[in-house]
């Protein structure tokens, strides 16, 4: 009895946490619906710190930012939203529009046309489209399965087995694609810019030389880190390294 009323406890503090959530989000939306948008931020970015995230939360906090010509910021969080949600056409334009206000303008190095399409593919849905896909092919292949059990036909249970084994393969594939974006996503590290403007140098102390100048806003990715500086490659394939303190890392 007592086991009971503990569980009982604790789904009761679950339902009442996730509905002062929900509470702070529309709380947040209702500010920045008001042009408040400094309160919006403080709002959002306290349901972060309770541990609570998702792309329309990271996309909602960007637009705040944005509204405060906070160029860096709201970079940062279109860039978190977007790991959730790749595909996602609004925050896509977004980080435009936010991109365009930056002042560096670098061009981009051409990659491979294998390494464009491998991440077209890979790409083309999101993490929880991906599971909808698995779980949708994993519950097709036990219905034919089952039907191959206990059908009585001997042609049903022949297109039974058949459907079976080919939604198994669409559900592995699918599983696959998704490990293979999440792998991705994690073995490339990237960071923004958050100072207005800042040096990189070609070694990691503060006597070597200039190599380029980066400013607010700028995503790089990151290669390693010495002590207090990360070593940075830019969109054009120009390395250096940066002080730490002036990059922030994009992790969900």
């Amino acid at each position: 009895m007592k086991k009971n009323l503990v569980y009982l406890i604790i789904i009761c503090l679950s339902f009442q946490f996730s509905f002062a959530l929900n509470t702070k989000f529309e709380e947040g939306n209702n500010a920045y619906a008001d042009g408040n948008y400094r309160e919006a931020t403080r709002l959002y970015k306290q349901i972060i710190e309770d541990g609570k995230v998702s792309a329309k939360l990271f996309y909602n906090l960007a637009n705040a930012y944005y509204k405060q010509q906070k160029i860096a910021e709201s970079i940062y969080y279109y860039e978190l939203a977007l790991m959730l949600s790749p595909t996602n056409k609004s925050i896509q334009n977004n980080l435009k529009f936010a991109e365009n206000k930056r002042i560096d303008e670098i061009e981009v190095a051409e990659a491979s046309a294998f390494e464009v399409q491998k991440e077209n593919i890979i790409f083309a849905l999101d993490q929880d489209q991906w599971a909808l896909l698995a779980i949708a092919g994993s519950v097709f292949t036990l219905l034919f399965f089952m039907l191959f059990l206990f059908g009585k036909k001997s042609s049903l249970k022949r297109i039974s087995l058949s459907f079976s084994g080919l939604f198994l393969v669409l559900a592995i594939g699918v599983f696959w694609l998704a490990n293979q974006q999440l792998k991705t996503i994690e073995s490339k590290r990237f960071g923004i810019v958050f100072t207005e403007e800042i040096e990189i140098l070609n070694e990691p102390n503060p006597r070597s030389k200039k190599e380029f100048t980066l400013h607010e806003g700028t995503k790089v990715k990151i290669e390693e880190e010495f002590r207090n500086y990360t070593k940075i490659r830019i969109a054009n394939d120009n390395t250096g390294w940066i002080d730490s303190a002036h990059v922030k890392e994009l992790k969900l």
